[in-house]
């Protein structure tokens, strides 16, 4: 009788560790998977960041080139030179 409990018994305690394995497995898998999205997301960022810093020193030189040519655009249409 004994014997007749110790299989069932044994079965489910069999069953419930390979579950709980499964479901580390799939957490692990989730984390590293979770890990590299997050990688991949900041290199974009940086990426972007750079191509943005980039952009905003031609605005920047731009701006100067402009901020010359309208000074000797209005010093020509006055006599103040």
């Amino acid at each position: 009788m004994l014997a007749s409990l110790i299989g069932p018994i044994a079965n489910l305690a069999g069953t419930w560790f390979e579950n709980k394995v499964a479901k580390t497995k799939a957490d692990g898998e989730a984390k590293v998977a979770e890990a590299k999205a997050r990688a991949t997301v900041a290199e974009k960022v940086a990426a972007g960041e750079v191509a943005w810093e980039e952009r905003k020193s031609q605005q920047v030189k731009l701006h100067g080139k402009v901020r010359w040519q309208m000074l000797r655009w209005i010093l020509g249409k006055t006599n103040l030179r």
